[in-house]
């Protein structure tokens, strides 16, 4: 990936061209986990459903500091922005939350 990685960003999408190679291959929907989830997963996240892309949470592939984080990153937050929330064991067929009010790309 771009430079990104090393600004002190905390969205995979600021200052790299994620977003243009994702529309470049025809891919609009993301699945993000990893560490930590309130802050790089989160932000990364809210970027990408502000670009359009479908976002997809895995909480159970994710990790914070705190169980408070956690919480406010997946309970609190991840429904504002995310179009599903999905757990390891199915994510295709197990969907913890799913808005469909929210377009998907």
């Amino acid at each position: 990936m771009g430079p990104g990685a090393l600004d002190g960003a905390q969205s995979g999408f600021a200052t790299t061209d994620l977003d243009l190679q994702l529309k470049q291959h025809g891919i609009g929907r993301v699945v993000l986990a990893g560490v930590p989830a309130n802050t790089c997963v989160e932000s990364t996240s809210r970027f990408a459903m502000e670009l359009g892309h479908h976002v997809t949470l895995v909480p159970d592939a994710a990790a914070a500091l705190l169980p408070e984080m956690m919480h406010a990153a997946h309970e609190l937050n991840g429904p504002t922005f995310a179009h599903a929330i999905v757990t390891t064991d199915r994510p295709a067929r197990r969907r913890i939350r799913f808005d469909a009010a929210r377009p998907h790309a």
